[in-house]
């Protein structure tokens, strides 16, 4: 099942935006980044996700930098965590992010950084296998 919010924009033939779905089985909700994009379309797509989240008792959320090309400024980010801290339904739940490269692996980590007070499990991981396993797994919960 796909989330219905999926925000584009073109630029250079290439498509660029935030893909928001979900794993059926798992119940791990994935926003995919592609391109560089507007913070403001990250929190179109963190609102659409809020929006959509039923009675779950866990939230479990994996965000993909691996087809990213454009990050956050340290502002921009500081700015992510007020608006999840502000908006993020008040239940347990973990939040993965995969960052691949070196630049998403370290605007991955000051997001963390800014996040772990909202959302006390948060990790970054390099690879899509770390960070599910880690995701579904019972180790850990607070």
């Amino acid at each position: 099942m796909c989330f219905p919010f999926w925000s584009t924009k073109h630029w250079e033939g290439a498509q660029v935006g935030v893909i928001t779905s979900t794993d059926p089985e798992s119940g791990i909700i994935k926003l995919e980044i592609n391109g560089s994009i507007e913070l403001s379309e990250c929190l179109n797509a963190l609102t659409s996700v809020y929006s959509t989240v039923g009675e779950s008792s866990m939230l479990l959320s994996l965000v993909d930098l691996s087809n990213a090309t454009g990050y956050p400024t340290p502002d921009e980010t500081r700015e992510l965590a007020a608006f999840v801290e502000r908006n993020r339904p008040k239940m347990a739940g973990r939040a993965a992010f995969v960052a691949p490269s070196d630049a998403a692996f370290g605007v991955a980590r000051m997001a963390e950084a800014n996040l772990e007070l909202v959302i006390p499990e948060i990790r970054v991981f390099r690879s899509h296998a770390e960070a599910q396993a880690w995701l579904i797994s019972a180790d850990d919960y607070s």
